[in-house]
This record gives structure tokens, sequence and C-alpha cells, in this order.
């Protein structure tokens, strides 16, 4: 049942958020005692019990799909043309359902249906369709197909990010000669470790960066760990080196994937890319080039300025002009005496 509550949770911060995005869109309302009593009275039957608990915990959603409140609950009408014991109870807005089969129900649960508008299940197909185990079953399938879905739209995003922050700042001795996944898998097997994903995918499109941070690619993984391990002889072992920050430290790979500094702060980024993501934000790389330097003409400073300036400001006082005219050497404390005096 833990694992349930994980599960609602996730629906109900991910249908917050659908929402959120949708002008007009109603609150979320969980089941009531009542609504669900008089549902079951539409219907002529109980509830599949697994939809039961969750029409109380969750109740209506927009994610991952929409999923119908109780009240809305009802076989279909005669003149749809669809058999009159489907009760559909979610929709993917395109005009297809899920629906629970009211003919046959088993340990509280209902055999659960697609129906296709456009290619509808006939009698036979309708009878051979599979029996879910339970209502929880088939969300937990639909929530993993849309966290699929959400997180390649994500990873599309965040690649277009990277490539916008990085295409300034590539070298054109790594890229786009960056390594190949057989010089990936030579490296692995040298370390002893898979290299962790994000990082092959950053290496094998872009090769390496000199910003935000000094990041080598693949095959200078080893070469950069031997100059860790030169100037940081107390560095933990297994750690690879693959990035050298400004101030001298690195940034290593740990066997189990972790990252760890060697000679600065510790970090708290849990991937490569987070990492990465972290000191593109707080650099702000600006992508046009930047403002020319100014250049300053230099102050012409007399040899001796303060005894040049004592002359200024006291030209008849021979004593300091003639500090400010003599030999530099002839001005150091020393018990010689000086060679050029005049």
């Amino acid at each position: 049942m833990a694992g349930m509550k994980r599960l609602y949770a996730r629906v109900i911060e991910q249908d917050a958020r659908a929402r959120d995005g949708r002008n007009g869109a109603s609150a979320r309302s969980v089941a009531t005692a009542e609504a669900l009593a008089e549902a079951e009275a539409r219907l002529g039957g109980r509830l599949a019990k697994t939809f039961v608990q969750f029409a109380r915990a969750v109740g209506s959603t927009r994610w991952p799909v929409e999923i119908h409140a109780v009240e809305a609950l009802a076989p279909y009408p005669p003149e749809w043309g669809r058999p009159s014991y489907l009760v559909a109870f979610a929709t993917d807005g395109s005009g297809n359902d899920w629906c629970f089969d009211l003919r046959h129900r088993e340990k509280g649960e209902y055999p659960i249906v697609f129906w296709d508008h456009e290619d509808p299940p006939d009698a036979a197909e309708l009878e051979q369709a599979d029996v879910v185990t339970t209502f929880d079953a088939w969300l937990e399938e639909q929530v993993g197909e849309a966290l699929d879905e959400d997180g390649r739209a994500d990873w599309s995003a965040r690649q277009e990010f990277f490539e916008r922050a990085l295409e300034p700042h590539r070298e054109t001795n790594t890229w786009p000669w960056a390594p190949s996944e057989t010089d990936i898998a030579e490296v692995e097997r040298e370390i002893g470790f898979p290299l962790p994903k994000d990082y092959v995918w950053f290496t094998r499109t872009f090769g390496s960066t000199p910003w935000p941070l000094a990041i080598c690619d693949a095959k200078e993984l080893l070469a950069l760990t031997v100059q860790m391990r030169a100037t940081n002889p107390r560095a933990k072992r297994g750690l690879i080196a693959f990035a050298r920050d400004a101030d001298g430290s690195f940034v290593a790979f740990h066997a189990k994937g972790r990252l760890e500094a060697v000679g600065g702060p510790p970090l708290r980024d849990r991937s490569f890319l987070a990492l990465l993501e972290r000191r593109i934000g707080a650099d702000a790389s600006p992508v046009s080039a930047p403002p020319a330097p100014v250049v300053v003409a230099p102050e012409v400073v007399p040899r001796n300025a303060f005894a040049a300036k004592i002359v200024d400001d006291e030209p008849t006082n021979s004593v300091w002009r003639a500090i400010a005219k003599a030999p530099v050497h002839c001005k150091r404390r020393s018990r010689r005496p000086c060679a050029d005096r005049s």
C-alpha cells in the first residue's frame, strides 16, 4: 500500500502542474461516500475496488490521462452504438476511452478495455480482452508511459539548451571529432566501470569544452586523472577526473557514478549534467562576443616619484633636488660608498 501512496502522490503532483498550464481547468475533487453510492446505483453494481481507493484518495485527474470523477461514470447512451456494459472511466482526449467491462468481476476488479473510436473492438475481441489484475496496475502503466513521454520531451529541451550554450565555446580540435562508441568502450575497459550516460552523451556530442569549466573528452580522462593524482596525492582511489576548474581543482567520477571535487569545495550536484547546467547558469557566458577592452595609456611615472614630487614642491631645496637626480643604486641602504657620486 505504501507503493500505491507514492504513486498517488506522483499523480497528484503532476496533475496539479497539468491544471496550472490550462486556463479555466477545474480543480481536482475527491469522491465522497455519497457520490460513490450514487455511481454504483446508476451502474447497477459495485465499482472496482482499487478504483474506489483511487477516487477517494486522488479523485478526477488530468494526468497521466483524464480520469473521470465518479459523478461522470455512466453506461454509454444507446445512440452511441457501444455496448451498454462498458463504462468509460478515462479518456485520452482524442475520443478514445478506457472502460470497465461490467460483465466480468473477479476479486473486486473488472477487465479494462480500450475503446478506439476509429477502430472499435468487435464482440470477439471484447471477449478476449485481458483481465487487468487491478485498476492500480492499469494506472501504473499509464504513469510509466506518461513519465517516459515527459522525460523524452524534457531531455529534448535540455539538449537544445546545452547545444545553444556550448556552441560559442566549442573547440575545433575535438568537436565534431568527438569520441566514438568504440572509444567509449575502450575507455570503460581501462577504467573498470561504465561512464555515466549523461557524460557519454556530452562527450560524443561535444567532445570537450573549455567553458564553463574545462571538461575533457573521454579519450583524455586517464591523462587528466594522472594530473589530478600528481597534484592531489591523497585523492581517493578509484576516482576518474573529467574536468578542471579555474582554481586548479578537479572534478571526478566515482565508480558508482557520483561526482566528487578534488582540491575544491564539495559538490552538491547529483549528476554530470546537473553540474554542467548549474555552472552554465552561474557563469552566464554571453553568446555574443565580449566588448573590446578599454586601452588606457600608461601613466609616465618618474623613476623616483616621491623625490621628484618633493623637488616640484620645493624647487629651491637643493638637497632634495640632488636626491631626485642621483642614480638609483646610490639611494640603497648600503655601507659601501657610491661609486658614481657627482
